[in-house]
């Protein structure tokens, strides 16, 4: 209950100190530069609600650093999402205990180009993000902390830009129960002309429960820039077999249909890999389908 409470305290006073005008009620600007960076990484976690506050593994490097410490084995991953109008983005990911490093690309389908009057021209660009991400832990007793160095570009037609941002994390563990606490997408911003826009700042905390042998529960709080809090939810039973089925809850896609909060997915684990497939449905927007790879050496 301390370590609890103690998070709690952090989190309050993280939230007031990167949210001042928020916490006021005043009026904020939602847009924000870079808003890949807010794409869950691991079919597994996009399947559980995405949800990782809590995360102990190589997508650790994306969802908080802090778990890296708590690495048994070598793990080396690569996570695929088709996403919204023909979008996909990939991961590739490698970690041990209290290191990690990643790269994600997104990949955009070619936009037509219109002149100055609104006639199309003879042309197409390709938008284009990449984040090159270099993260570390460290664990004391039952606490780790950690830290994630992330370089961000960004291209849009003709212009570039790219920035610096960082995470850093607190992740606590005892006995069935994980906790983590992640500050995400601190930096400056990126700037395409004149005006610098931020980036996605996000503040997470979840915890991660195993009730029983091969059950997992996860719960995760979100407050980011712009935005209203949501939350993640999600549930997992690997059977003997090696294969678990998996389902979460995201309340922020719900205004967008009945059934778009829901994820679903299964998981399947041989020997040293482990296969990930999850489905995420947008409601009128389609469906995303999320597949990962990842083995322990």
């Amino acid at each position: 209950m301390v370590v609890i409470a103690v998070a709690a305290l952090i989190l309050l006073l993280v939230a007031a100190l990167l949210f001042p005008g928020e916490a006021r009620g005043a009026q904020t600007d939602a847009t924000t530069s870079a808003a890949f960076l807010k794409l869950p990484i691991g079919a597994r976690n996009a399947a559980m609600g995405a949800t990782g506050a809590a995360e102990a593994s190589v997508y650790s490097v994306y969802w908080n650093p802090a778990g890296l410490a708590s690495l048994e084995n070598k793990e080396l991953a690569y996570s695929y999402a088709s996403w919204l109008a023909d979008t996909s983005y990939q991961f590739v990911g490698y970690a041990q205990r209290s290191f990690g490093v990643s790269f994600q690309y997104v990949s955009i389908p070619a936009i037509q180009k219109y002149d100055n009057t609104g006639a199309p021209l003879n042309a197409q660009y390709s938008p284009l993000d990449a984040l090159a991400t270099v993260s570390y832990a460290h664990k004391i007793d039952w606490l780790s902390v950690g830290a994630s160095l992330k370089g961000v570009y960004s291209k849009l037609d003709d212009r570039s830009a790219q920035t610096l941002a960082a995470d850093v994390g607190l992740r606590a563990e005892y006995e069935k129960l994980a906790g983590g606490l992640v500050v995400q997408n601190m930096g400056p911003g990126l700037k395409f002309v004149q005006d610098r826009a931020p980036l996605p700042l996000n503040v997470k905390a979840g915890v991660s429960y195993k009730p029983a042998k091969g059950a997992t529960l996860t719960f995760d709080v979100n407050k980011a820039r712009g935005s209203d809090v949501w939350v993640g939810a999600g549930a997992e039973y690997m059977l003997a077999a090696g294969v678990g089925p998996r389902i979460g809850y995201e309340s922020d896609r719900t205004s967008l249909g009945a059934m778009a909060g829901l994820t679903t997915g299964i998981g399947i684990v041989v020997n040293k890999f482990s296969f990930d497939y999850a489905f995420v449905p947008v409601g009128e927007f389609g469906d995303s389908h999320r597949l990962s790879l990842k083995v322990r050496f």
